[in-house]
């Protein structure tokens, strides 16, 4: 469910340059009793707001409110998102809530801007090796069909019929990346000391 605007103002602070939600403080009115209004004084007001679901996704719950943050973003930024839209993460990372990587799209367009399969071994988004032929074997889902490219001696080829299958039905070009092909690596062993 989403909230209004002045719903989630009541709620949080915004900072759409980092993607982020801070917890507001809070009136007593809230809390059932003195000691659980100053407790949750002490450690919350301020702080980031929001934790992670099973999807990747943040998720911020206050009472009843349940609150995935991509979406209150879009609406700090933007307002209210029409009921048949959804925020696509343009990177693909889902905890990823900066505006510039948030997008409003119909459910088709969200489809065509998905990351890489895990099961994918060829490193192309939508090509495969067939055994049986030995062969590359390009193909496309658009609009719940499959479109067989063709089948091909060498990945490069099979690889580059997928790409013009990719700019004809109008495919995002981040379509079918690793989600963390972009993102720093960070060797934690440089972090002992």
């Amino acid at each position: 469910m989403d909230y209004s605007i002045s719903e989630l103002s009541e709620v949080f602070s915004c900072d759409l340059i980092k993607g982020e939600l801070y917890w507001l403080p809070r009136d007593r009115k809230y809390f059932s009793n003195d000691f659980s209004h100053r407790m949750w004084s002490l450690h919350f007001p301020g702080k980031i707001a929001g934790g992670k679901d099973g999807g990747g996704y943040l998720i911020a719950t206050s009472g009843e409110m349940k609150v995935r943050v991509h979406r209150a973003i879009w609406t700090f930024a933007h307002g209210s998102i029409p009921e048949e839209l959804y925020i696509d993460h343009i990177n693909h990372i889902r905890h990823d809530n900066r505006i510039e990587n948030l997008r409003l799209v119909t459910h088709p367009q969200n489809q065509r801007n998905q990351s890489m399969h895990s099961r994918n071994i060829s490193g192309v988004n939508g090509v495969r090796w067939q055994k049986s032929s030995r062969k590359w074997v390009a193909s496309i889902n658009t609009r719940g069909n499959s479109i067989h490219l063709g089948a091909f001696d060498s990945l490069e080829e099979a690889a580059q019929a997928r790409r013009k299958a990719d700019e004809r039905f109008s495919f995002h070009a981040n379509h079918g990346r690793d989600k963390y092909l972009d993102v720093e690596y960070i060797d934690p062993w440089l972090r002992v000391k």
